[in-house]
């Protein structure tokens, strides 16, 4: 995995769903890790790690890779768990001491609050191998026209940039889902 990675910021609910949806060992993925602020200390922070920023060399490469990235990963998943945008505000470089140096800051305002729930699992015989989820391999499988619609209903709002999207799309896709 690179050692570029994004902050994210959004909703916890949302950002919970991303955690849970792109999970490791598979690409992309979403994991917690204390990175430092602008007062000295840390927090605790959600990044996302791609194998698309391995190939940059900074991080205005980063950020040219991470925005397209972003916008289809929100997408994915408003259409499959119904979460709202998530952006990211920094992108944090890991150093060899496996600390993080922050490159970008962009400042972020929301509000809105939303109830997430989740039910426990409960393992009576030994974990199956892991599989990559659904808006995993949906990325993996996401591209030209597909990655554009996708995009396009990450950014959808209302009703009828909706339906605008789905009568622009519609002929371009046969019948059915991705299997």
């Amino acid at each position: 995995m690179s050692r570029w990675a994004l902050v994210l910021e959004g909703q916890e609910s949302d950002l919970l769903d991303w955690k849970d949806e792109l999970a490791s060992p598979f690409d992309p993925v979403v994991e917690t890790a204390d990175i430092p602020d602008d007062t000295g200390g840390s927090t605790n922070a959600y990044l996302l790690r791609a194998a698309v920023f391995k190939a940059s060399t900074n991080p205005t490469e980063v950020r040219e890779c991470a925005i397209p990235l972003v916008r289809v990963l929100n997408g994915l998943m408003a259409a499959y768990r119904s979460s709202r945008e998530v952006k990211f505000s920094t992108i944090v470089e890991r150093s060899d001491d496996g600390g993080y140096r922050r490159h970008r800051h962009f400042k972020i305002q929301g509000g809105e609050y939303r109830i997430r729930g989740s039910s426990a699992q409960l393992l009576t015989q030994h974990e199956p191998s892991p599989q990559p989820t659904y808006v995993q391999k949906a990325f993996t499988a996401a591209s030209g026209n597909l990655a554009n619609a996708v995009e396009h209903f990450g950014r959808a709002n209302n009703w009828w940039t909706s339906t605008r999207l789905w009568m622009r799309y519609r002929k371009q896709f046969p019948a059915g889902g991705m299997g």
